[in-house]
């Protein structure tokens, strides 16, 4: 197995050069920028799959799940989620970049996982 080390703003791979990326509970720990499904999206191929899990700030629970995280483990993780996505502007965004949503789930009403197909390249081989 090889290690890479990598920056998800400039992954250091190929064009195509996998069939699946899975990125979960990642997203929302960076600073917003479409730049991060760009790269997604470069480094698939087309027909690839990328698999998507990040809280869901557009359901009722999640805000709730937070706060009381917050409330009995203070200075944990709760305040570092600095990007707040929601399943519709996810999959709009994504669309952008050649993405199809196949489908999608909750883990306890709150934590989205989508799952994308890239229907075609946008960006030209290098």
């Amino acid at each position: 197995m090889t290690l890479v080390n990598g920056d998800a703003f400039s992954l250091p791979f190929s064009t195509a050069a996998f069939d699946c990326v899975v990125c979960s509970q990642v997203i929302e720990h960076l600073f917003k920028s479409d730049w991060l499904f760009h790269e997604m999206a470069w480094v698939l191929r087309p027909g690839g799959r990328l698999i998507l899990g990040t809280p869901d700030y557009g359901t009722l629970w999640w805000p709730v799940i937070e706060r009381l995280y917050g409330f009995f483990a203070p200075n944990a993780y709760a305040d570092e989620h600095i990007t707040h996505y929601n399943r519709l502007d996810l999959i709009k965004c994504l669309g952008q970049f050649g993405f199809i949503v196949e489908t999608f789930a909750y883990v306890f009403k709150a934590e989205l996982v989508l799952v994308f197909t890239l229907e075609k390249k946008l960006y030209p081989s290098v």
